[in-house]
């Protein structure tokens, strides 16, 4: 999904200098409003999810997906997987 891109902060000045939180709010809607989407389109057939965003910030990640949790939790099962390299967050990888 369209995230805010904070992993360029730290080595990109002119990055620092178009950050602001509001863009970040903004883009954590979208990104919620696409995740609904997906679950929905996926709910009658079922099917599989990726959310990937590429910002190291919970607010666009775990956030995102406990919010769609507290509203579909019966629709929705995380399936949890460990990678050799990066952090584990409550609900992916980082």
């Amino acid at each position: 999904v369209p995230c805010s891109g904070e992993r360029h902060l730290v080595n990109d000045g002119t990055a620092l200098g178009l950050w602001n939180v509001k863009q970040k709010k903004k883009n954590q809607k979208r990104q919620i409003s696409l995740l609904k989407a997906s679950v929905a389109a996926c709910r009658d057939g079922g099917g599989i999810i990726v959310y990937s965003t590429c910002s190291i910030d919970p607010f666009e990640n775990d956030v995102v997906v406990e919010k769609i949790l507290s509203k579909r939790k019966d629709s929705v099962d995380v399936v949890k997987l460990n990678y050799p390299i990066g952090e584990p967050t409550k609900y992916g990888w980082i």
